[in-house]
Formats: C-alpha cells, structure tokens, sequence
C-alpha cells in the first residue's frame, strides 16, 4: 500500500471483490503484467475489461480465445479488440 493510503494495482488483483479487480483491468494504467494474472481471473466480467483495454497485448487476447470455457460475448470482444489493434497498427 501506498504511504497516502492508496493501494497500488499490485495490491488490488487479488482483491475478493470483482467490481475491485474489474477497475484494475480497466484502468488504461494498468501494466501488461497486472492484466496478464487478470486475463486468469474467475470472474468472466474481469477478463472481458482485460481484453478491452486498450493496452492488452494481442498475445494476452490470443490466451483468453484459447480458453474453452468463455464465452462467446467475451470471445467477440476480444476479437474485436485484436481488430482494433491491427487497425491502429495499419494507420501508422
């Protein structure tokens, strides 16, 4: 925890709370790492804010389309998001 009594992301992916962890993998701050352990989160609405926030690696994106178990809502999201990012990659 920080000194002015706020936690640092760290502090907040293994918080119980997935509204907590939900912010965290939306946060456009957050580091790639943090979303990585948030990409495994139980909790299928946190993986879906992982994998549309903006700086989720394509790699990251790939591990959530491998994972039998999501759903199709969150697989459509995360394609989406691939899209955007070869989009974005593509103008430059």
């Amino acid at each position: 925890m920080l000194e002015d009594g706020f936690k640092k992301h760290e502090d907040l992916v293994d918080d119980e709370e997935h509204a907590v962890r939900r912010n965290v993998a939306e946060n456009l701050n957050c580091p790639l790492e943090l979303l990585a352990v948030l990409a495994k989160d139980k909790e299928e609405v946190v993986r879906k804010y992982v994998a549309g926030n903006p700086h989720c690696s394509v790699e990251i994106m790939k591990a959530l389309l491998e994972e039998e178990s999501y759903s199709a809502a969150l697989k459509t999201v995360i394609i989406f998001s691939i899209q955007q990012i070869r989009n974005a990659a593509k103008r430059r």
